[in-house]
């Protein structure tokens, strides 16, 4: 009976387009509590099968590539013999990086792109917690459970390439904690509070909001722009992510400042000190390696890159961590001056420099069901904390270069 109706459905073009679609519901009476884990299997196996074919199609358009270029080498090759004036190594070494610079170019944006999607998947898995709970928990979550799911070599070798600088990092839970609990000993960035600070902090943003539109230092629109939600907000949360570039894969705090009471500040001031920033620090900003090539290439043009050069590099660690609170704000205060900004879009500097300081003050958060208040530095994940680092940086690099 069971295959007939499935005929007829055949026969009928009613058949669901996408697995999502099949109402599990309908087929309880056949499978009983064992239609989910059907239709589970079902996709997975879908799954695997277009990853397959994936892969064979990305493997042929790669062998495609290779013949393609070796066919136009040899040809190049035979002309350059009969034409001295060609160099035929010169115009294929220069084809290859603009082959590459053209491919890593695509792949920024395939990784922005992917970038977006994640957002809204964590966002999306953010709201379920807060269904369920009203602290998130956060913990090193199974993304892949890997004795139960079964993966072929390419799946493998996808997994292996995860990540930054091509690591996927597959890590022990324990000691996940154990270097989470060394760090914040370590640091001392983060202090624990007695109590929930959401709603104090909530009224603190409210009060200086209200008082600095009320005195007309800011705009009806600028203060709709910063004014959090009393049905939206909620507590920032601390996780760590491993860095499997480095050595000892050691940790890198993040505190998620989604729906934050100076969440609003934070992006606010990002959006308008942002542009300033990137306008009058263009000329020293190295942005990637091309712009690197270009700039070598101005430099020797006008006679600054000789043989006694030196070229330095350096890293700092835990930059945003350990941006001191009160110096960084009057670094900003400094830049703004500097470059002739008294007002920035009609906002007073000193205002600007109130908000900026509530966003780093109020920076609290919950980790492990317990309550924290960062005391030293800026949330590396707050809007604002970003741009901020960056003047530091400008003034630090302003004195090193005097």
């Amino acid at each position: 009976m069971t295959l007939l109706i499935f005929e007829q459905r055949i026969l009928c073009h009613t058949l669901t387009k996408t697995f999502n679609d099949i109402p599990i519901v309908k087929y309880q009476n056949f499978f009983g509590n064992e239609a989910n884990k059907i239709m589970q299997e079902l996709k997975r196996r879908k799954l695997n099968d277009q990853l397959k074919n994936y892969e064979l199609e990305f493997q042929h358009y790669e062998d495609l590539y290779k013949t393609e270029i070796n066919i136009f080498e040899s040809k190049l090759i035979y002309i350059s013999l009969n034409h001295q004036h060609i160099q035929a190594d010169i115009l294929m070494t220069l084809l290859k990086c603009y082959l590459s610079y053209y491919t890593n170019r695509l792949i920024r944006q395939i990784r922005y792109k992917e970038a977006c999607v994640h957002v809204k998947l964590v966002r999306q898995y953010c709201r379920h917690l807060l269904s369920k709970q009203q602290i998130v928990d956060v913990y090193p979550q199974i993304i892949v459970d890997v004795p139960k799911v079964s993966l072929n070599q390419i799946q493998l070798d996808y997994l292996s390439k995860s990540g930054k600088s091509g690591i996927f990092h597959i890590g022990n839970s324990v000691d996940y904690e154990k270097k989470a609990e060394a760090y914040r000993q370590k640091t001392g960035f983060y202090i624990e509070l007695d109590s929930n600070p959401l709603w104090s902090v909530f009224d603190k943003v409210i009060l200086l909001l209200n008082d600095l539109r009320s005195n007309k230092y800011i705009l009806s629109w600028q203060l709709h722009k910063m004014m959090p939600e009393r049905e939206k907000v909620q507590l920032d949360y601390l996780y760590f992510i491993p860095k499997p570039h480095k050595t000892g894969t050691p940790l890198k705090p993040i505190v998620s400042s989604m729906n934050m009471s100076t969440t609003g500040i934070s992006k606010f001031l990002d959006k308008i000190i942002r542009p300033i920033f990137d306008k009058h620090a263009r000329s020293i900003t190295i942005i990637d390696g091309v712009s690197l090539i270009q700039r070598l290439e101005a430099y020797t043009t006008n006679g600054y890159l000789k043989p006694k050069t030196y070229l330095y590099t350096f890293d700092i660690t835990d930059l945003y961590t350990i941006l001191p609170k009160e110096e960084s704000l009057d670094i900003l205060v400094e830049f703004l001056l500097q470059h002739g900004y008294e007002k920035v879009q009609n906002i007073p500097i000193d205002i600007i420099r109130k908000l900026a300081l509530i966003v780093s003050k109020e920076n609290v958060f919950v980790y492990e069901k317990k309550f924290y208040r960062q005391v030293i530095g800026d949330a590396m994940g707050s809007a604002f904390t970003i741009t901020l680092a960056n003047i530091f940086m400008w003034e630090w690099q302003m004195q090193v270069v005097h």
